[in-house]
C-alpha cells in the first residue's frame, strides 16, 4: 500500500540539531516497512512520523507490505515484493526503513527481505534504519527459540550492512550495537500513538470515591498480576479499581489470570476491562486513571509506546526498576519507581491515593518530560536533520 500527501522541538538525545546549509530542500522520502496485517505499533509509529515529516516540507512515501510472518511461502513472496520495490527507489533518494526482526521471518526465521537495504545502498540509496527490534532473545526457551536469536543476529548483520544510519529506541541498545557489531547508533525515544482528547470533566481531583490504578501492556509474560493486587489490597478506603487498559481484554486467558489473583489477594471485584477500544476512547479511558502503573519487571524503556502514552498524558506514573530502565527517565523525577515488592508498591500508591497535590505535580513533571524528550515533534526534527543531510 503507498501514500502520498502534501504536507521545533528539542532533539532526542544524538540528534544532530538543524540541518546544515548544504541540505537538500526537496528531500524524497521512502518509508518502507513490513508490518503486521492486524494493529501494529510500528505501522502506527510511521504512519505518525510520516505525516510529521510532511507536515515539515518532507516528501514521504509510504510502502507498508503487510505479512504476519505465519506461512514461510507468502513471507518469501512478500520478501521480493520488498526487494523489487528497493529496485525501484531512484538513486538520490532516501529510505527510513522500519526493521522490526520479526517482521521479516517466517515462524521467527528470517526470509530475504533483509536484503532489503543492502540492495538500496548498492542502487545509490541512502539508508537510516529505525531498528525497531534487533533480535529475539535467547532467554533459555528450547531449541527453536535458539535458533530464531541465532538467525536473527545473523539477519542484523545483513541490515547494519545495509544501513548508512542505524536508529534505536534505548540507551542499551546503542551500547549493545556498539559491543557486538562496532556500529554507532543514534538514540531516538518512542513517542505515543495515543492522542490525547478531551475527556469529560469528571470529579474534582481529591473527591472522588474510587481510587482507581490503570495498567497498560498487563499480558505480558514479565508481567506479574499478583504484585499489583496484594499491593492495591493493602490500600486504605474503599472502591479501589484496576483499570486494565487495552488488548486483549475481557474473556481471554490473560484476564482470567488477572481474575483469580485478584480473587486470591482478597480484592475479587476490583478488576475491569477497557478491552479493544478505538485510539480516542483508550485516550478517555486513560483519563479515568488516577494513576498508572507498569508492571513490566525490565523497568520503564524508552522503547515503550505505553510508557510514552502515559507520560504524554500527564498522568503519574509508577515503574518498577529493572535492566531496561530508562536513566534520564529515573533522574527526571517525572515517575516514581519502586522495588518489585508488594509492600514498596502499596506504600507508593498510598501516597498518590493521599495526597493530589503530588498526583498533580507528578502529571505536570510526566508531560513536561514527555514534551521536551519523548515527543512526535521531537522525533520528527531528529528525522528531519538526518533526512535532509546529503550522504
Amino acid at each position: 500500500m503507498s501514500t502520498t500527501s502534501p504536507a521545533s522541538a528539542p532533539s532526542p538525545t544524538g540528534a544532530p540539531g538543524t540541518a546544515p546549509a548544504d541540505a537538500d530542500a526537496r528531500v524524497r522520502c521512502h518509508l518502507v516497512g513490513t508490518v503486521q496485517p492486524a494493529a501494529c505499533g510500528v505501522r502506527d509509529y510511521g504512519t505518525l512520523l510520516a505525516r510529521e515529516l510532511r507536515r515539515r516540507g518532507l516528501q514521504v512515501q509510504e510502502e507498508w507490505l503487510p505479512d504476519d510472518g505465519r506461512s514461510a511461502r507468502r513471507t518469501w513472496r512478500t520478501a521480493l515484493d520488498l526487494l523489487a520495490r528497493a529496485r525501484s527507489i531512484p538513486a538520490g533518494d532516501v529510505v527510513l526503513w522500519q526493521y522490526a526482526s520479526y517482521n521479516y521471518a517466517a515462524h521467527g526465521v528470517p526470509m530475504p527481505g533483509v536484503l532489503f537495504g543492502l540492495l538500496c545502498r548498492a542502487r545509490g540509496v541512502r539508508v537510516v534504519t529505525v531498528l525497531h527490534e534487533l533480535s529475539a532473545t535467547w532467554e533459555r526457551r528450547g531449541a527453536g527459540r535458539a535458533v530464531q536469536a541465532l538467525s536473527q543476529r545473523a539477519a542484523l548483520l545483513l541490515v547494519l550492512a545495509g544501513t548508512d544510519v542505524p536508529v534505536v529506541t534505548t540507551d542499551q541498545r546503542v551500547g549493545q550495537l556498539r559491543r557486538t557489531t562496532g556500529r554507532r547508533a543514534r538514540m531516538v525515544p518512542v513517542f505515543s500513538n495515543v492522542p490525547v482528547v478531551a475527556a469529560g470533566a469528571g470529579e474534582a481531583a481529591g473527591e472522588a470515591p474510587a481510587f482507581t490504578v490503570g495498567v497498560f501492556s498487563w499480558s505480558g509474560d514479565l508481567v506479574d498480576p499478583d504484585l499489583l493486587l496484594r499491593a492495591v489490597a493493602r490500600l486504605p478506603g474503599d472502591g479501589n479499581r484496576v483499570l486494565l487498559l487495552g488488548a486483549p481484554g475481557p474473556g481471554t486467558a490473560a484476564a482470567e489470570r488477572w481474575l483469580q489473583a485478584a480473587r486470591a489477594a482478597g480484592v475479587a471485584g476490583c478488576v475491569e476491562f477497557s478491552g479493544v477500544v478505538e485510539l480516542e476512547d483508550l485516550s478517555v479511558r486513560l483519563q479515568e486513571c488516577d494513576v498508572l502503573v507498569q508492571l513490566d519487571s525490565r523497568g520503564a524503556s524508552s522503547r515503550r509506546g505505553t510508557v510514552a502514552a502515559a507520560l504524554a498524558h500527564g498522568k503519574p506514573l509508577v515503574t518498577l526498576t529493572g535492566a531496561d530502565t530508562w536513566g534520564a527517565l529515573s533522574d527526571s523525577s517525572a515517575v516514581v519507581e519502586v522495588t518489585a515488592d508488594p509492600a514498596d508498591l502499596a506504600r507508593a500508591l498510598t501516597a498518590l491515593r493521599q495526597d493530589p497535590e503530588l498526583r498533580a505535580g507528578l502529571g505536570r513533571r510526566a508531560r513536561a518530560f514527555y514534551e521536551a524528550t519523548m515527543s512526535l515533534p521531537s522525533a520528527a526534527a531528529f528525522f528531519e536533520s538526518l533526512l535532509r543531510r546529503r550522504a
